[in-house]
């Protein structure tokens, strides 16, 4: 102990002294705490939330590389400091063994290096306190820290300090380190390509993959500083700091758990170094044969040079059992972790494969169709992160359906199902993964009934696959595991260690879903869609059939969180306990939650996270002013009355490493959906940190897309249905086109807005451009009211889908030409081109007669109106128009203009902004 004292006070003295420290820790502090000063400047001018948390998350960003780079420099010149400055001859002849020099010398570095990469951590919370920004979650400072930028130290030190000291000189050192970088890597990933598993290099964990785009991203903040741009929060399309950052809790475990696996081989490669640093620390002459070279060899002084460099760089002669255990306790270190890494990597994919292979299987059979849930009561507990629940489950024979013996159920494959127990024999019962099998040994009578008993204890958990940078293929498991499997070359290979188990309940938040507490019944056939681009993402068949359950629940939570579910329930400190009961499918049960705090307002009931009070004001009127809007619209439903609200934030894992990565969080793209689950609705957090002034038309849409993501059409027109309900919601809402029915100009023509909803995918333009141009003539030709309830009466009826297709839509509807309509203009890219032809106008008496035409260019018909607008009322009517229409209107005020459409109402192109659509009745005469 006096020894490793006497170190590091000769290692403090030393840093203290040394120009090259001053000067490397001014440098490191200085760049590691200016995105928190940068952060401070903007904090006021960007439009969105930030509370503390946003400052630890812009400085994190660069933190891991930077600490790694002054660890890697300090280290390395500390490792050749004392046969620089004559203390090495003293030091060399001390009793002390090479490992107990080494360790001590290692440790007093990292005494110097470790609270030197506190400092910029330290200066952000002060900024952010001084600042006022709230302080709702100190982890964001604390975790990153400990377990990221402490490995990362201790990585790059453990590099440096064994590079230098193996080749005995500060230069020679971090050449050594970064050729053994260059090399290492590269030759496990080829050697692990026959068994389809790679080896994460130090980019993901030191955050260089980004580092491009991170750097411009400052640049760009520090030169919004002096002028007026970034008020908007962007400059030249990227983000300023700071960015809004999740104010949830950091999943510390998992966060432990991603940096060790991401760093895996970086830690390898400094243990290795490392331990070899102890054979090569030369405290004794090397006892090697001087070289023999006569004279007159050609080779002489080639010869001469590489004995020198062989007595230079051999080990030294004689190592203790201290040494030798040191050296082997470093190599055995080294292939244990990468050993527990590529088990870890192989265990992914042998998921992978049982998965992907039971997702393309369709066993077992789906459930009978005859057996429905009848009342089914669950009770259990929810302790750390798992779940011990019992279930008692009944499954009737429902009248009038045939009888069958098969019961299919979906459990998380983190739950094990500790008891099954039956009151009617059981032919047998199989498990595969998430997949159980229950097979009666009889048939149930009409009205008859089966209890099933079961006990299901675990850790529900989600795969969540390797980070990529290119956007996924759906589906995400088959497309990742087809790469594996078919790849030739190591760079076609991701490390599959790095997929997480996302566990379901967190410090984050806590979403147990489907099959997470109550299996899920399946009545849909199993089976697998192969992807098709442009026409069906593909994907495991989904299930379409939700009969409801009596349900009856009561959930106790053994630590201090927050719980809701979709029956409307809500916990409170004063009842921990959730207790709920209503009327749903066992597939659309949901509990959510996490470290949220009730909200005090009269007309929502909710919570939200910590520290989102501020924001939140207006944001819960607006949901209100919503929740009254959406009440309108589907009138006799239950839309949002009586449900509860959750402040939802994202969820952890990749989110959690994208914290102090905010660029990441950026290509994310876009606010999330909000979710609804019956009774409960989920906020994305986005939503309160975006900091853009939401009103009720902004909520209306996304709440109800929400309601119907779970409809499904007896049609391959599956998205025309959907896309119309959503696009007439947002226009009873108020979010009608500017231009309503009316099309273009376009530079390119008319042949821009040519397409069939029918061939159409779910991303194209079609949807936001032609489509909604449809639907405001749609609306015109039916009446809103009529619109409205053959769309949405019905809607909460779970065996009521809508419209089943385009056909059935039109049968329930009543306007002119509306087979038309849907033959030319929705399933065929017909597009009318209209324009005023020849206009007459003629007196007769006391009163006006005018006629003229209408001429299409184009194709398709058009029903459209056309207004005379006179000294007094003006006049309207409808003409039906396919390649040409005459019209007459006789009135008894004098007439001025003839207006085609003014108002938008019908579905057309305007070929240019001097479109003849208006004609001064004065110029034409007779009037």
């Amino acid at each position: 102990m006096t020894a490793l004292f006497a170190f590091l006070a000769y290692e403090w003295r030393a840093q203290l002294r040394s120009l090259r420290f001053g000067g490397l820790g001014a440098l490191y502090v200085g760049l590691a705490a200016l995105p928190g000063l940068v952060t401070t400047a903007h904090a006021r001018r960007v439009p969105h939330f930030v509370d503390a948390s946003a400052w630890a998350a812009e400085v994190l960003v660069y933190l891991p590389l930077l600490s790694f780079l002054l660890a890697l420099v300090l280290a390395a010149e500390a490792a050749v400091r004392e046969r620089t400055d004559g203390t090495w001859p003293t030091l060399s002849i001390n009793p002390l063994s090479s490992a107990g020099y080494m360790i001590r010398r290692f440790l007093a570095v990292l005494s110097v290096v470790l609270p030197l990469t506190t400092l910029p951590l330290g200066i952000a919370a002060i900024l952010a306190v001084t600042h006022g920004a709230p302080m709702t979650t100190p982890g964001s400072f604390v975790w990153p820290w400990l377990l990221v930028i402490v490995p990362v130290t201790v990585s790059g030190a453990a590099i440096g300090f064994g590079a230098a000291t193996i080749t005995g000189g500060f230069l020679g050192g971090l050449g050594l380190a970064a050729l053994a970088g260059a090399g290492f890597f590269p030759l496990v990933r080829q050697t692990l390509v026959p068994w389809r598993l790679s080896l994460a290099g130090p980019t993901d964990w030191l955050g260089l993959d980004d580092i491009e785009l991170q750097i411009r991203r400052l640049a760009l903040s520090l030169r919004a500083l002096s002028s007026a741009e970034g008020s908007d929060g962007l400059v030249g399309g990227f983000p300023i700091l700071p960015m809004a950052t999740s104010s949830a809790p950091i999943d510390a475990p998992l966060m432990l758990r991603e940096s060790l696996h991401a760093g895996a081989g970086t830690l390898a490669l400094s243990l290795v170094g490392l331990g070899l640093a102890v054979a090569y620390l030369r405290r004794t002459v090397p006892d090697i044969d001087p070289p023999r070279v006569r004279a007159g060899h050609p080779l002489r002084t080639l010869l001469l040079l590489l004995s020198r460099l062989r007595a230079r760089y051999s080990p030294d002669a004689s190592l203790s059992r201290l040494d030798r255990g040191l050296l082997g306790l470093c190599m055995v270190l080294a292939v244990v972790g990468l050993g527990m890494h590529w088990l870890r990597g192989q265990q992914v994919l042998e998921l992978a494969a049982r998965k992907v292979a039971l997702e393309e299987s369709e066993w077992p059979p789906p459930t009978s169709p005859g057996l429905v849930p009848g009342s089914w009561r669950l009770e259990g507990t929810l302790d750390g992160r798992s779940v011990d629940v019992a279930l008692e489950a009944e499954m009737v024979q429902s009248r009038g359906e045939p009888a069958g013996r098969q019961i299919t159920w979906v459990i998380d494959r983190g739950l094990d199902l500790v008891e099954l127990a039956a009151d009617r024999p059981l032919e047998v019962h199989e498990r595969r993964l998430d997949r159980l099998s229950i097979v009666l040994a009889e048939s149930l009578d009409p009205g008859d009934s089966v209890r099933l008993s079961l006990r299901l204890a675990g850790i529900p958990t989600r795969l969540v696959l390797p980070p990529r940078r290119l956007v996924w293929r759906a589906p995400e498991l088959h497309s990742w595991f087809s790469k594996q499997r078919h790849a030739r070359f190591p760079r076609d290979l991701q490390d599959p260690a790095l997929a997480l188990d996302l566990p379901s309940i967190s410090a984050a938040r806590i979403e147990l879903a489907a099959g997470e507490l109550l299996p899920s019944p399946r009545y849909t056939p199993f089976g697998f869609i192969p992807f098709e681009p442009g026409v069906d993402l593909g994907g495991p068949v989904q299930e379409n059939h939700f009969p409801p359950a009596d349900l009856e629940i009561e959930l106790r939570m053994l630590q201090t969180a927050l719980l809701a579910d979709a029956c409307g329930a809500m916990t409170t400190p004063n009842e921990p306990v959730l207790h709920s009961a209503c009327v749903l499918s066992p597939a659309r049960y949901l509990v959510a939650g996490g470290p949220h705090r009730p909200i005090t307002s009269v007309t929502l009931r909710g919570a939200l996270l910590p520290g989102h009070e501020r924001p939140a004001k207006a944001y819960l009127s607006a949901l209100a002013d919503a929740q009254g809007l959406l009440d309108q619209i589907l009138p006799g439903g239950e839309a949002l009355a009586e449900s509860t609200f959750l402040d939802w934030p994202a969820p952890p894992g990749r989110r959690e490493w994208a914290r102090w990565q905010p660029w990441a969080r950026f290509e994310l793209g876009g606010q999330q959906r909000i979710l609804v689950d019956h009774r409960l609705v989920r906020i994305p957090e986005d939503y309160l940190l975006s900091g853009k002034e939401l009103g009720a038309t902004d909520l209306v849409a996304p709440l109800l897309e929400s309601r119907l993501k779970g409809l499904r059409f007896d049609s391959d027109q599956q998205l025309l249905p959907r896309n119309l309900l959503l696009e007439v919601v947002r226009q009873l809402a108020g979010r009608v086109p500017e231009k309503g029915a009316v099309l273009g100009p376009a530079r390119l023509g008319a042949e821009t807005f040519r397409q069939s909803a029918i061939d159409e995918p779910s991303y194209s333009p079609y949807w936001t451009q032609r489509w909604s141009a449809l639907v405001v003539d749609l609306r015109h030709r039916v009446g809103d009211e009529a619109l409205r309830r053959t769309l949405f009466e019905g809607l909460d009826d779970e065996d009521a889908a809508g419209p089943r297709n385009l056909d059935h839509l039109v049968a329930a509807l009543s306007g002119p030409r509306l087979a038309e309509f849907a033959d030319q203009l929705v399933r065929n890219d017909a597009l009318p081109v209209l324009s005023l032809g020849d206009v007459t106008v003629a007196r007769r008496g006391d009163s006006w007669s005018v006629s003229g035409r209408i001429v299409n260019a184009g194709d398709g018909h058009a029903v459209c109106p056309v207004r005379i607008a006179t000294e007094g009322t003006p006049v309207n009517v409808t003409v039906d128009i396919d390649q040409e229409a005459a019209f007459q209107v006789v009135t008894q005020q004098r007439p001025r203009l003839v207006l085609l459409d003014p108002d938008g109402r019908c579905f057309r192109y305007r070929a240019s902004r001097v479109a003849r659509e208006r004609i001064d009745l004065a110029v034409v005469g007779g009037a």
